[in-house]
């Protein structure tokens, strides 16, 4: 199996390696960057918490990359009142302009129309570009 060809991600048109590299428990930033660059990794999905290692990888990879990467950010708020703040900061901290994807996580239940407010308000303004949601 080539874990270097992408793969088409849903119905978004991006194309995504076939492994992602999530940073909620720590990953070193030099880890980062050699999932990229040694193994192909284009997918990051930048849980909470937002540890300082991934944070380290994704800014010198963006130096250069930020097209060919893949940025997904993720919120627990289920009620709407920290969704958009979480998602500004995490963009301001890696010094980029947009997310490719914020990650509405840990949904067991429809979101509320306060919380899809808010994402739908971030994607309209191109803070980020899709919208994705996990459940247990």
């Amino acid at each position: 199996m080539d874990f270097n060809k992408k793969r088409p991600l849903g119905k978004t048109g991006l194309l995504v390696s076939r492994l992602g590299l999530a940073g909620g428990y720590g990953v070193p930033a030099a880890a980062v960057e050699k999932a990229f660059h040694e193994y192909g990794i284009n997918y990051f999905y930048w849980s909470t918490p937002r540890k300082s290692g991934m944070r380290e990888g994704l800014q010198n990879l963006m130096r250069k990359n930020r097209e060919d990467l893949i940025l997904v950010l993720q919120s627990y708020d289920h009620i709407g009142f920290t969704v958009t703040r979480s998602v500004e900061k995490g963009i301001e901290s890696l010094k980029t302009d947009y997310a490719d994807i914020v990650l509405l996580g840990w949904n067991n239940w429809h979101p509320t129309k306060r919380v899809l407010n808010e994402v739908l308000k971030l994607k309209e303004s191109g803070v980020v570009r899709y919208i994705a949601i996990s459940s247990s």
